[in-house]
């Protein structure tokens, strides 16, 4: 007599979620990083970028958001607005100095490479590269830094030479680190909208375990403009 068999549920459908811990920049995923039977499953990455189409990444709206701090900054009747970005071997970097450039294009206003300085996204040589661009002969009215940290520097810069922020000079910069609100003055800045993307990320992964066939493959979240103390009108 013939055995009978159980019958077995079929094997679950996969599909990971892997956070990024927050760096100054988000990185791209290689294949090569993930172990062999990972590399079968979709992945849903969030704060950084993936080299595989079949994956999906959420991510935040970084040229966006330099457009709009910038947006905030001519608003405010500044035209001479420096930046202070990252190393530009960095995705981060390029995004939102795009999005300052398109600002100031958006804006008819006058492209100065001088107002450029790449910084390394630490304190230091936001310090530094706010030093130069005070002692130049046309110093800008404001200074949008692509990180806290940078902006932290900037802010430093300023008060070793006896200048006000926002009165003499306003800073915006990008993160809302957890000091941004302890600096002095405070700092205004934008906001990653990181709850957002983990909630967004798990949403993608439910999506994927449904079998819906429409889920976005690369999410781009609006970052948020926080209003502090560190900007303020144009001097006049």
């Amino acid at each position: 007599m013939a055995s009978i068999l159980p019958v077995k549920d079929p094997p679950p459908k996969l599909a990971f979620a892997i956070p990024m811990i927050p760096i100054p920049t988000p990185m791209i995923m290689p294949p090569a990083m993930l172990p062999a039977k990972i590399n079968r499953i979709p992945i849903v990455y969030t704060y950084c970028h993936t080299s595989r189409d079949e994956d999906y990444a959420v991510n935040y709206d970084e040229h966006l958001g330099a457009y709009e701090a910038t947006n905030y900054l001519i608003e405010a009747g500044h035209r001479q607005i420096a930046v202070i970005s990252g190393l530009f071997n960095s995705n981060s970097s390029r995004e939102r100095f795009n999005g300052y450039y398109q600002a100031i294009m958006d804006n008819r206003l006058v492209f100065n490479p001088a107002l450029i300085k790449t910084g390394d996204w630490e304190f230091e040589s936001g310090c530094r590269l706010t030093a130069e661009l005070l002692a130049a002969d046309s110093r800008p009215t404001a200074i949008l830094a692509m990180n806290d940290n940078m902006a932290a520097g900037a802010i430093g810069a300023c008060k070793e030479r006896g200048l006000r922020v926002p009165e003499d000079l306003s800073i915006v910069g990008f993160d809302d680190r957890e000091f941004s609100s302890y600096t002095a003055p405070q700092l205004t800045t934008m906001r990653l909208p990181l709850h957002e993307m983990g909630t967004e990320a798990m949403k993608s992964v439910m999506d994927i375990l449904a079998g819906n066939e429409s889920t976005v493959k690369s999410k781009k979240l609006k970052c948020t403009l926080i209003e502090r103390h560190s900007a303020a009108q144009a001097p006049k």
